[in-house]
Protein backbone atom coordinates (compact mmCIF):
# COMPACT_ATOMS: atom_id res chain seq x y z
CA UNK A 1 0.00 0.00 0.00
CA UNK A 2 1.32 3.44 -0.88
CA UNK A 3 0.38 6.79 0.65
CA UNK A 4 1.79 10.07 -0.65
CA UNK A 5 1.69 13.57 0.83
CA UNK A 6 2.89 16.55 -1.17
CA UNK A 7 5.75 18.62 0.24
CA UNK A 8 8.92 20.21 -1.07
CA UNK A 9 11.20 17.56 0.45
CA UNK A 10 11.39 13.89 -0.48
CA UNK A 11 11.03 11.33 2.32
CA UNK A 12 10.16 7.63 2.47
CA UNK A 13 8.82 5.74 5.47
CA UNK A 14 8.52 1.98 5.84
CA UNK A 15 5.92 0.29 8.05
CA UNK A 16 5.53 -3.41 8.81
CA UNK A 17 3.12 -4.25 11.62
CA UNK A 18 3.09 -7.36 13.77
CA UNK A 19 0.40 -8.78 11.49
CA UNK A 20 3.21 -9.51 9.02
CA UNK A 21 4.86 -11.94 11.40
CA UNK A 22 7.76 -12.04 13.79
CA UNK A 23 10.65 -9.56 13.81
CA UNK A 24 12.55 -11.49 11.15
CA UNK A 25 9.61 -11.33 8.73
CA UNK A 26 8.97 -7.64 9.43
CA UNK A 27 12.64 -6.76 8.90
CA UNK A 28 12.74 -8.76 5.65
CA UNK A 29 9.64 -6.93 4.38
CA UNK A 30 11.19 -3.55 5.16
CA UNK A 31 14.50 -4.57 3.53
CA UNK A 32 12.66 -5.52 0.34
CA UNK A 33 10.80 -2.19 0.30
CA UNK A 34 14.01 -0.24 0.94
CA UNK A 35 15.72 -2.00 -1.97
CA UNK A 36 12.81 -1.27 -4.30
CA UNK A 37 12.96 2.42 -3.41
CA UNK A 38 16.74 2.44 -3.86
CA UNK A 39 16.49 0.88 -7.32
CA UNK A 40 13.70 3.21 -8.46
CA UNK A 41 14.95 6.53 -7.07
CA UNK A 42 15.11 8.03 -10.53
CA UNK A 43 11.32 7.70 -10.86
CA UNK A 44 10.54 9.39 -7.54
CA UNK A 45 9.61 13.06 -7.51
CA UNK A 46 11.28 15.26 -4.93
CA UNK A 47 8.11 16.91 -3.59
CA UNK A 48 6.54 13.86 -1.94
CA UNK A 49 6.51 12.06 1.39
CA UNK A 50 5.85 8.38 0.73
CA UNK A 51 4.82 5.80 3.31
CA UNK A 52 5.12 2.18 2.23
CA UNK A 53 2.95 -0.15 4.29
CA UNK A 54 3.97 -3.80 4.00
CA UNK A 55 1.24 -6.42 3.78
CA UNK A 56 1.61 -10.12 4.49
CA UNK A 57 1.64 -10.97 0.76
CA UNK A 58 5.08 -9.36 0.46
CA UNK A 59 6.65 -12.41 2.13
CA UNK A 60 5.32 -14.77 -0.54
CA UNK A 61 5.71 -12.59 -3.65
CA UNK A 62 8.68 -12.38 -5.96
CA UNK A 63 10.86 -9.27 -5.96
CA UNK A 64 9.98 -8.57 -9.60
CA UNK A 65 6.25 -8.67 -8.83
CA UNK A 66 6.62 -6.31 -5.85
CA UNK A 67 8.76 -3.94 -7.91
CA UNK A 68 6.22 -3.87 -10.75
CA UNK A 69 3.41 -3.28 -8.24
CA UNK A 70 5.34 -0.39 -6.69
CA UNK A 71 5.91 1.27 -10.07
CA UNK A 72 2.25 0.83 -11.00
CA UNK A 73 1.14 2.44 -7.72
CA UNK A 74 3.63 5.26 -8.21
CA UNK A 75 2.26 5.99 -11.69
CA UNK A 76 -1.25 6.07 -10.26
CA UNK A 77 -0.25 8.53 -7.54
CA UNK A 78 1.52 10.82 -10.02
CA UNK A 79 -1.39 10.59 -12.48
CA UNK A 80 -3.89 11.66 -9.80
CA UNK A 81 -1.67 14.53 -8.61
CA UNK A 82 -3.68 17.75 -8.85
CA UNK A 83 -0.70 20.14 -8.78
Amino acid sequence: MLFALSDKDFKVGFVASKKIGNAVARNRAKRVLREIVRLNQRYLKSNYHIILLARSAILHSSFQYINADFLQALKLVYKNDTK
